[in-house]
């Protein structure tokens, strides 16, 4: 729900990272919820496979056997640190590979601090690094607190455009929770994320970092998340790496997030792995020949509940 696939909704920061690099136009996730498609995200095979088919604070987690992006990029010499959320496990992210975590903080503008002072401090550093920037919105409730003090006005009802919504009826409460979901976006998460690449700029870092923006599954609405429908697993994915992956392409070819992991290494010139479920489309981004899949897969399991 990003203006740069066509919504009615201002996002103007996130939007210039398609703008910079190139964009997904059909990135769908391997489950319709949230530590299911993260698991897959993270090692390149599906839930049914890596055995995340639930929520991660409700008995399911990836196992510290599994080998993640973080574990590969580890052994590739990188320095990894998760800055906010994860939920591939309950607790403890130590055990996907992360060096350095501070999950202090879950909300995007709150990080913006927490990024600011990692990337400075990674000014002048020699090693290279992958930082997971974890924001929890626009998770439920829309409608919320921010910061403790403030509660920032959406738009008016009337005036969102439920056309973004085809399988929603046009209805009061509709128009209320869309606008709410409009202004938590608009709000917090575009200029937050805006911050982040300003950050990255200003410690000197941008020119030699690839900035990947995503998301783990489709909307917290009706016939979306939780569903295997097209809105439950559809996702958003921009990638920039500068003198690589930039010129504002846009790729309809289908992916999965089960090959997020394989095409980063990729994308950095790692070998990625060849005995897993996903597999790079980096040749993709690169301009060079790639053979695309003619369909994907996706599964529901368990959320909280069967």
């Amino acid at each position: 729900y990003l203006g740069a696939y066509g919504a009615d909704v201002d996002t103007p920061h996130i939007d210039q990272i398609a703008a910079d690099g190139h964009q997904m136009a059909n990135s769908f996730c391997s489950a319709p919820q949230c530590s299911p498609s993260r698991s897959s995200m993270m090692t390149g095979y599906y839930p049914h496979e890596n055995g995340v088919m639930g929520l991660a604070h409700m008995g399911w987690e990836l196992g510290d056997d599994w080998k993640t992006l973080p574990k590969y990029l580890l052994d590739a010499g990188y320095e990894t640190a998760l800055l906010g959320f994860q939920h591939e496990v309950p607790d403890e992210p130590e055990q996907l590979g992360y060096e350095y975590v501070d999950s202090g903080t879950k909300r995007a503008l709150e990080l913006v601090d927490v990024v600011d002072e990692f990337f400075t401090e990674r000014a002048d550093a020699d090693d290279p690094f992958f930082v997971s920037i974890g924001i929890e919105e626009p998770h439920r409730p829309f409608h919320r607190e921010y910061l403790s003090e403030e509660v920032y006005d959406a738009p008016n009802p009337d005036e969102v455009d439920l056309n973004d919504f085809p399988y929603l009826p046009d209805a009061a409460g509709v128009r209320e929770d869309i606008a709410n979901l409009q202004s938590l976006i608009t709000e917090t998460v575009d200029p937050a994320v805006g911050r982040y690449r300003e950050s990255l700029g200003e410690a000197g870092l941008a020119e030699e970092t690839a900035f990947v923006f995503t998301t783990d599954h489709g909307l917290a609405v009706p016939r979306a998340k939780g569903t295997c429908y097209d809105p439950g697993i559809e996702t958003a994915l921009l990638v920039h790496q500068p003198g690589v992956v930039e010129g504002g392409d846009v790729h309809e070819a289908l992916v999965n997030n089960v090959d997020f992991t394989p095409t980063m290494l990729d994308l950095l010139g790692i070998d990625p792995p060849t005995d897993i479920s996903g597999r790079s489309f980096a040749p993709l981004l690169r301009g060079e020949p790639y053979e695309g899949r003619d369909r994907i897969f996706a599964e529901m399991t368990w959320h909280d509940r069967y």
